[in-house]
């Protein structure tokens, strides 16, 4: 636990929660706090936290520019989109319908994009009757750029090398069918991203399987 947290937050009166792989979450009640120790969410991060307000992200309450620390609403239940009983199909459409809301923001060059828009980063808001997108890192740039999260993901849901290829090629198909995308370039920046992907993981990672099934789908 930090010695002090932000926004004169007492530590006795926060749970953290697992699982932040860039930030220390921190349940308060209605409220989460978050706390950036290192990538795009000490940067880009809060600036697209705000901005996914506008298109269904958590209200923010309060932020601090220096540290990039939010205090933001808690959706409740919160259940991951990987975790709910919807099909693969299904799934790709809240996908489609959240990351066409985040894409049509305002940008100051090319395409706002969220950054890292996969299943455990859309939660069920059960009074609002909708998914809502949450941690997004930032930036702008091609659309594609949203693409290789989802692909990559559900990753502990992944079956064996051949049915990665067969979900990988399903999901370029309708990439590109549904928003427009080029699967080839998608596929790419995938391929691009493996290496820092990879880096610092245990061999049994199910990403190391991802990585061997995606390399071959560049052949023509």
């Amino acid at each position: 636990m930090p010695a002090d947290l932000p926004f004169g937050i007492a530590r006795e009166d926060v749970v953290e929660l697992p699982g932040g792989h860039c930030s220390r979450v921190f349940a308060l009640g209605d409220r989460i706090l978050k706390v950036p120790f290192r990538g795009e969410e000490q940067t880009t991060g809060l600036a697209a936290a705000l901005a996914l307000q506008e298109v269904g992200g958590p209200a923010v309450f309060e932020f601090d520019p220096m540290s990039g620390s939010l205090l933001m609403e808690r959706i409740v239940p919160g259940t991951p989109l990987c975790d709910s009983d919807l099909t693969e199909d299904e799934r790709f459409e809240v996908f489609s319908r959240i990351v066409r809301r985040i894409h049509a923001l305002p940008a100051e060059s090319g395409t706002f994009l969220h950054g890292d828009l996969h299943h455990e980063n859309i939660l069920w808001d059960g009074d609002a009757r909708a998914w809502r997108p949450i941690d997004p890192k930032g930036g702008f740039g091609e659309p594609e750029m949203d693409g290789p999260a989802w692909l990559r993901n559900p990753f502990r849901q992944f079956g064996s090398v051949s049915e990665i290829q067969s979900l990988t090629l399903h999901r370029l198909q309708r990439m590109e069918d549904d928003l427009g995308w080029s699967r080839r370039r998608v596929l790419a920046l995938a391929i691009a991203g493996l290496d820092d992907l990879l880096d610092g993981l245990d061999a049994d990672h199910p990403w190391h399987r991802y990585a061997e099934a995606i390399h071959p789908l560049t052949a023509p």
